[in-house]
């Protein structure tokens, strides 16, 4: 028998009329559902729809039974996807308003215009049963068709995934570039485009509230240390001065300041430029409300004595239980006393892939856990080759057998940052 065809929500043509009524195309979804089923000849053929809630609060189910899946990355990868859809829609962004005051100083129509995103009404909106398979399905088919394996194009297939099937929100364009104007009368003639100015990472329309926005998505994994231990030797210095605090990429490139000051200042203006203006104008487009969408997480040093210099800047999602990092000198002492304190069973490498959700493995995965000493061990070998950080989970069993992410620590060669 043929596999019952999930319809997805951007197929079904509900009138433009309808579209504002956040119920419409729910409920064409489930009609669809409820007909296909009817027509299988044993109800034990039929698999589950995605669960979609038009009233508004979050969908719920009882918990799923523990599947029993092949060894390896590749056969999680469903169940990966859809923890991965929700921790981008779900997590804590990276920062609040507050942390931005200091980067737009007192320009009040500036701190105005900027939102943060997920918007307020977006969480009651969830449309999502995260625990039913068709909904990993749909996903993984969706993110098939990004060609980057980057985490960044990653996430925002993501968040397009969750658009495309929201009733509420229509995607008007997405990875838009704005081009100049050719200068000379030859470009003009040939069809040439002139200099890229930039490139709009989402513009989407609100239905209800009748507002498009242009959104810029960002996922980022940050390991933050006092400014003295850095002063005068970063390049391009946006931090401003009375934070205490400054956060680096792992590779010692990406910077907070540098990606806060480059979203701020050139990506969330763009609509201003009269190119940029004219593009979304010939798209029906005459006003944009500039949103800043972050995901990621913020690593604080490990040892105690210096994470009391994290505490003084305001509005950072910090996590200093969970998101830590050490040094690789100090990774004995640290795994030591993490395993203790937090009743670590096991500890886990995490591949980049791996650092979106937190790491869930199945009983049947658990070949890939590892004792203390192993991990000590395995991770001196991995660092001192490579010379770059890398992540590891502590992981706690769970009732049914499962072993769930319990911290996360990034573990850095003991020159770090200056390598």
């Amino acid at each position: 028998m043929p596999p019952l065809k999930m319809p997805l929500l951007q197929d079904i043509r509900v009138p433009i009329s309808c579209k504002i009524n956040l119920c419409a195309r729910a409920a064409a979804f489930r009609a669809i559902v409820l007909k296909q089923a009817t027509e299988h000849t044993t109800m034990s053929d039929i698999p589950c729809p995605v669960t979609l809630n038009p009233t508004g609060s979050p969908a719920t189910s009882p918990e799923a039974t523990p599947e029993q899946a092949p060894e390896g990355l590749k056969a999680q990868q469903p169940d990966k996807n859809r923890r991965d859809l929700e921790w981008a829609i779900s997590s804590q962004a990276l920062f609040d308003t507050n942390y931005l005051t200091h980067y737009l100083g007192d320009d009040t129509s500036e701190k105005q215009a900027i939102e943060l995103w997920p918007h307020p009404r977006l969480a009651e909106q969830n449309i999502f049963d995260y625990r039913q398979n068709p909904l990993s399905q749909a996903v993984e088919h969706h993110l098939k068709q990004t060609a980057s394996h980057f985490l960044g194009p990653r996430f925002e297939a993501l968040w397009d995934f969750f658009f495309q099937q929201h009733p509420g929100y229509d995607v008007i364009a997405r990875n838009l570039q704005v081009h100049e104007k050719p200068d000379t009368k030859a470009g003009k003639k040939s069809g040439c485009q002139g200099k890229t100015l930039g490139e709009f990472d989402f513009i989407v329309q609100d239905l209800a509230q009748k507002t498009c926005w242009h959104l810029e998505t960002t996922v980022k994994f940050y390991l933050g240390m006092p400014v003295s231990m850095v002063q005068g030797r970063l390049h391009n210095h946006f931090q401003p001065r009375e934070l205490t605090s400054v956060w680096l990429g792992p590779n010692c490139i990406d910077r907070l300041d540098k990606k806060l000051n480059t979203a701020l200042h050139r990506q969330l203006t763009l609509s201003r430029h009269p190119a940029a203006s004219a593009l979304l104008r010939s798209m029906g487009v005459t006003t944009v409300k500039p949103g800043l969408l972050t995901r990621g997480y913020l690593f604080s040093p490990c040892q105690v004595k210096e994470a009391v210099h994290f505490f003084a800047d305001d509005g950072l999602a910090l996590r200093p239980d969970t998101s830590l990092w050490t040094r690789l000198r100090q990774l004995p002492d640290a795994l030591a006393s993490l395993t203790r304190k937090n009743r670590i069973e096991s500890w886990l490498l995490l591949p980049k892939q791996e650092w979106l959700s937190p790491a869930r493995l199945k009983n049947s995965q658990s070949d890939r856990l590892m004792a203390t000493d192993d991990t000590v061990a395995r991770v001196s070998q991995i660092v001192t080759r490579e010379n770059r950080p890398w992540l590891v989970a502590g992981m706690m069993q769970q009732p049914d057998h499962s072993h769930m992410e319990s911290l996360r620590l990034f573990v850095t060669p003991d020159a770090w940052p200056f390598l």
